[in-house]
């Protein structure tokens, strides 16, 4: 018997690219797993889209290689033999492609958070965090005017960029200029960092670069870890003189600092204090919140009293000593400029060193180390040990600041170490 023809199995044609867009709806195999899948939209019209089958552990799998005509037949087909490759190497070409989409979002959002979180931007919303906490207007400027001064380059980086050397770039220039204030700047440009890492927007784990211990410590020369002995101090042996010439002037400029060196406060203290806060009745200045951020209750002295008793209280101001400007008080440089004219290289802010160490040398009531540095606004002890201090040390306060009225008041040849009795 004659057989019959028997029928050979053959591969797929594969596709030629002048017949693609002739090919109606369906799965179309180009061999090797490669299919392009033909399909309606719903506008109208045909799309064409690349489709890779395989199998990897037991599991069938579809990976789209994107819409044709973008992807070539040619193109498709060096995808196709990349993926199968890989599926020999046990290794999801899928699954791969995904974590690479995956890690290049996140570099693609960190990149777009750097450009966003510089150090400028970082400065500005810590000084915003943090601006409440100055009760000085000159504090707040001079934090605002460091980071003003920022070079534009650097201003602009990425916080989570910026190094060791950009702090020194930053800070060397004003040590060479002006070592406190650079000591200053440093301290604010360290709580930057700090801030930009709680936030993330730098990493924990990196040192900060405007760090003191082990880094700028070693950058910065002695005259910048000197204590407040760099404010120029007047000697106190000549400070009788001065309150005399300060009593014969008639400016407010001149009763304003008479009673900053009467009362050893903050300059910003005197300039900000309003009528609410004085109670002459009770003899009692009270400072509503000093630079360690505590109120103070500052005891008033003969001469003082006198001052303020001799001051109008102006409808429309509240400050104790008015300034040029409505509802303004006396500015701070007033005191700079006096002080410039009867005792040139003398800063205002020395007059608190030249009360301390007269306070220090000479003995009498009030004259304890620890409040002396109360009268100074300075934090002494624990907070248990500050709340039993509190009352006591208004007494003591009271007595050391009528002793230091009354050597202020002392004809100037006479004046000298005085020594003094508890009333």
């Amino acid at each position: 018997m004659t057989e019959g023809p028997r029928t050979i199995s053959k591969e797929p044609e594969r596709l030629q690219p002048v017949g693609i867009k002739s090919l109606g709806p369906g799965m179309h195999h180009d061999g090797n797993g490669l299919y392009l899948q033909v399909r309606p939209k719903k506008n109208g019209g045909l799309g064409r889209c690349w489709v890779l089958r395989y199998s990897l552990a037991g599991q069938n799998r579809h990976m789209g290689f994107g819409r044709y005509p973008g992807i070539t037949l040619a193109k498709a087909r060096e995808l196709a033999v990349d993926a199968r490759a890989k599926v020999q190497q046990g290794i999801d070409p899928m699954l791969e492609r995904r974590e690479i989409k995956q890690a290049r979002a996140a570099q693609f959002e960190e990149q777009r958070k750097a450009k966003k979180h510089t150090l400028k931007a970082a400065a500005d919303a810590w000084y915003k965090h943090s601006e409440n906490k100055w009760t000085s207007p000159v504090q707040r400027r001079q934090v605002a005017g460091m980071i003003a001064k920022l070079p534009p380059a650097l201003a602009r980086k990425p916080i989570k960029d910026v190094t060791d050397d950009d702090a020194l770039d930053v800070l060397m220039p004003i040590h060479d200029q002006a070592p406190v204030s650079a000591r200053r700047a440093r301290m604010w440009l360290a709580k930057i960092f700090d801030w930009a890492a709680a936030h993330k927007w730098r990493s924990r784990k990196e040192p900060n670069p405007a760090r003191w211990k082990g880094h700028i410590e070693y950058r910065f020369d002695a005259r910048s870890i000197r204590d407040v002995e760099h404010h120029a101090k007047l000697p106190y042996k000549e400070a009788p003189a001065f309150a005399a010439e300060l009593r014969a002037g008639d400016t407010m400029a001149h009763r304003a600092l008479e009673f900053l060196l009467l009362t050893a406060a903050r300059s910003a203290d005197v300039t900000e204090a309003k009528w609410d806060g004085v109670d002459l009745q009770s003899r009692v200045w009270t400072i509503p919140k000093t630079k360690n951020g505590n109120p103070l209750k500052v005891p008033l002295s003969d001469r003082a009293v006198a001052i303020l008793d001799q001051l109008p209280q102006m409808a429309g101001n509240h400050h104790v000593f008015p300034g040029a400007l409505d509802g303004k008080g006396l500015g701070k440089r007033a005191f700079r400029k006096l002080m410039d004219e009867m005792r040139p290289g003398y800063p205002p802010h020395g007059l608190r060193g030249t009360f301390k160490t007269w306070a220090s040398e000479t003995k009498g009531a009030g004259h304890e180390p620890d409040v002396i540095e109360t009268a100074l606004a300075h934090t002494v002890g624990n907070m248990s040990e500050r709340a039993y201090q509190g009352a006591e040390y208004l007494e003591q306060r009271g007595f050391l600041m009528q002793h230091w009225a009354d050597y202020l008041q002392k004809p100037p040849a006479t004046a000298d170490v005085l020594t003094f009795k508890r009333a």
